[in-house]
């Protein structure tokens, strides 16, 4: 029929319609065959442009314009499209068979990717502007900071500063005072720390130089504070003329500090003489930790009893004394040997250091120096 028109799904042999000659010859005219195919070019990579602080307007102004023309193109190319598709779809005299469908669909997958390929371009404009902008303000930042830190900035004299110091009566942590003629200049409140440092350099306040321990010897949960009621029950500072006094409670009983050593030996009088304090407290003075000397890899057969007598049948040219010499601590290695830690006179850790390997029973033991390292400033344990 003349005024009928198949649907999307018929063909000419399912409806019996057939094609016009005029409908042929325009779809003849239409060159789908040799359609433009869309290929969108590479986005050439632009390198980072370091922008100087004071050039901000006219860097902006060479961002790249390959972009602009790109999407230009895009845009056209897509105009195109959809104007061939019009053509075919919506020419009255134009019949539409199966087999340019997909021909018709490939158009349309193309604007799309077109479409798609326009949005990229933009979201990369987009990002490329806002790495210029960041590389824009971290170069005005730090022409900035640069300008700052090549500001000249006043120095005071040092006699400026012992004068101010040597007048000042306040605490470092107070308000400055108001300083005489005799300074330059007004000092500000950043070099008033300057000056409280060296003013107060030489007035710290010095450490402890005597302790005593006390431990109690009844086992208790917590000694400490039985250490506390013993001594303040059975002691009269006043009578024993015990002078100032720091006491701290540790984990195993008291520590007490002095810089007053006679005040140190009253405590430790009066604690030995009197009975309960005696019977119930036991009092340590540190005492210097003599050199150790560590004898690694030492048969298990040899017990540490015997490591001293070994050492001087073994090693003629070693004399070390029974009664300064002493093995202080014994541990089993991975390999089932023993290592002993000897406590030596320093004579003897300088012989013994200096043979470097020591004969003991079948096997020659390596001698090295053992090292402490105090764990705890006021007890040195």
């Amino acid at each position: 029929m003349a005024g009928s028109h198949p649907g999307p799904g018929d063909s000419p042999r399912s409806n019996g319609s057939t094609f016009s000659p005029d409908g042929g010859r325009a779809l003849l005219d239409v060159d789908l065959q040799n359609a433009p195919v869309t290929s969108i070019p590479a986005i050439p990579d632009v390198p980072d442009i370091q922008l100087p602080a004071a050039a901000g307007e006219a860097q902006n102004a060479r961002l790249p314009a390959e972009s602009g023309q790109m999407t230009q193109a895009s845009f056209h190319r897509v105009i195109t499209h959809q104007k061939q598709i019009h053509d075919i779809l919506f020419d009255a005299s134009c019949k539409v068979p199966d087999t340019h469908r997909s021909q018709i669909i490939g158009l349309l997958r193309q604007i799309v990717q077109e479409c798609a390929d326009i949005r990229a371009i933009a979201e990369n404009q987009a990002g490329r502007m806002d790495e210029l902008r960041h590389q824009l303000n971290l170069s005005r930042h730090s022409a900035s900071l640069g300008a700052a830190l090549s500001a000249p900035r006043p120095v005071q004299t040092a006699v400026t500063y012992a004068a101010a110091a040597a007048r000042s009566t306040v605490r470092p942590t107070a308000v400055p005072p108001v300083w005489p003629e005799t300074c330059s200049r007004p000092v500000l409140p950043s070099h008033w720390s300057e000056i409280a440092y060296q003013h107060t350099t030489h007035t710290t306040r010095r450490q402890h130089e005597h302790i005593v321990f006390l431990t109690p010897l009844i086992p208790s949960t917590n000694p400490a504070n039985e250490a506390t009621k013993i001594i303040k029950s059975n002691i009269d500072p006043i009578r024993e003329n015990i002078g100032e006094l720091t006491i701290r409670k540790t984990r195993h009983g008291l520590t007490i500090l002095t810089n007053d050593h006679n005040a140190i030996t009253r405590l430790k009088n009066a604690l030995e003489k009197n009975a309960i304090t005696s019977m119930s407290l036991s009092v340590r003075l540190p005492q210097k930790r003599k050199p150790r000397v560590k004898l690694t890899g030492v048969d298990s057969d040899i017990p540490a009893a015997n490591i001293i007598s070994q050492l001087n049948m073994r090693n003629p040219n070693l004399h070390l004394d029974p009664t300064t010499c002493r093995v202080a601590v014994s541990y089993k290695e991975r390999s089932g040997n023993f290592t002993h830690v000897l406590e030596v006179d320093p004579s003897t850790c300088r012989s013994l250091l200096a043979q470097e390997r020591v004969l003991l029973g079948w096997t020659a033991c390596s001698v090295s120096e053992d090292f402490h390292v105090p764990l705890c400033t006021y007890c040195a344990t």
